[in-house]
């Protein structure tokens, strides 16, 4: 039997990182025919229960990972080398992607992670998995990455990575073109009394509503907490009165939760608050926790959604709709401008300007009236690009089981 620890993921306060979490290891124990069982970083907190609902196997064989505690010398140079995990005890190590190897939420204190899984890639096969890496500026992540990650198994989730680190460190042989692992099948979206038990419970009609999820990271777009919110403000609001949408109704979907991640029923709650009475009657306001499967039920069956959070928006591709992507990093041309070829649904929102002086209100209706338009050119083009996206995670998880087989 093996094992395989698994790291980033430590909740599901984030959909998108559940997704992740819960596809790479529901399809890779697949593949190996049920050979394997997983160890993770999971919180005091985790929500297993909820876990095992969403893989629909209440013995799914994952674990919190044991600490490795020094109690000799030995042990001293071990955890030096291996951090606090030890890693001789597992036959693989998957770090899980999204973006957290790029700067746009951490800088300085990135080498010491990158230093760590460049040591361990020398005891076990490390799998950088899913990942959209860089682009780098502080001096100490780009030397390690140059010099220390040749060993590293790397698998982009897009080709802006597969090209930036060719191109800034010379690394081809161990990067691998991949896609985000939220393209594949979560093991229950197919269950049709989940989706009867929803629209009953908030009552959504499919393709009757629009979906907008409003990020919690309001600092990557504009630093003025309450311009931004006053912005999205806007947004539902011209949505609710726009005539070609007269007889939708705006779903406001939460996609994060708790301190750490952003708690975005909370700003649902702001947010709607502070719009007129009539508006309100138009609003179904989804913020309970009810996990990333049930949140993609929501995405996937509206008429179209715009969002913050980009896994809101795979999901919406995902079960073939279109997205509008408010952008703020390099993921979002790679894994929806470059691999689903949609960058005509992406909108470059990481301009306080735009949010200051309202251009970014203009930007969100004007391809709301550009999807509306072409809805069914839309849907079809995205229904036969998403299976090359399936068929890409899978070869990551299909190259990870062979070398942990043979390892």
């Amino acid at each position: 039997m093996k094992k395989v620890l698994v790291l980033f993921f430590d909740s599901m306060n984030n959909y998108g990182v559940g997704m992740m979490g819960i596809n790479s290891m529901f399809h890779l124990r697949r593949i190996m025919k049920h050979d394997v069982n997983f160890y993770a970083d999971l919180s005091e907190k985790f929500e297993i229960g909820a876990f095992l609902d969403e893989v629909f196997e209440s013995n799914f064989p994952l674990e919190r990972c044991p600490r490795l505690i020094p109690t000799s010398f030995s042990n001293k140079i071990k955890r030096l080398l291996l951090s606090s995990h030890n890693i001789l005890d597992y036959d693989g190590i998957i770090f899980l992607g999204g973006d957290n190897l790029s700067e746009y939420y951490s800088c300085r204190l990135m080498w010491r992670s990158l230093m760590r899984y460049a040591s361990w890639s020398f005891f076990r096969p490390m799998f950088l998995l899913g990942q959209s890496i860089g682009p780098f500026n502080y001096w100490k992540n780009r030397l390690i990455f140059r010099y220390l990650m040749r060993r590293c198994h790397i698998f982009a989730r897009d080709a802006w990575t597969v090209n930036y680190l060719a191109a800034e460190f010379k690394l081809r042989k161990n990067v691998h073109p991949s896609a985000d692992l939220a393209f594949l099948d979560l093991p229950r979206q197919h269950e049709m009394p989940l989706w009867i038990e929803l629209s009953e419970r908030y009552g959504l009609q499919k393709d009757k509503y629009i979906t907008i999820v409003v990020s919690a990271l309001h600092d990557q777009y504009v630093q003025d907490r309450q311009i931004y919110l006053l912005r999205w403000k806007d947004i539902i609001t011209s949505l609710a009165k726009h005539p070609p949408l007269a007889d939708k109704k705006i779903c406001l979907l939460a996609h994060t939760f708790g301190r750490s991640q952003g708690d975005e029923g909370s700003l649902i709650r702001e947010v709607s608050g502070a719009l007129d009475d009539a508006l309100k009657a138009k609003l179904i306001c989804i913020t309970d926790k009810i996990f990333p499967t049930r949140a993609r039920l929501v995405l996937g069956n509206g008429l179209l959604t715009v969002t913050g959070r980009m896994h809101a928006a795979i999901s919406t591709f995902q079960m073939g709709k279109p997205a509008i992507a408010l952008a703020y990093s390099k993921k979002y041309e790679g894994v929806i401008g470059q691999n689903l070829k949609r960058s005509d649904l992406v909108i470059d929102a990481r301009r306080p300007q735009a949010w200051m002086d309202g251009a970014i209100c203009r930007q969100v209706m004007e391809r709301v009236d550009y999807v509306l338009a072409r809805h069914c050119d839309l849907t079809r083009e995205i229904e036969q690009i998403i299976p090359e996206q399936k068929r890409l995670a899978t070869a990551a998880l299909e190259r990870i089981a062979r070398t942990m087989q043979g390892h």
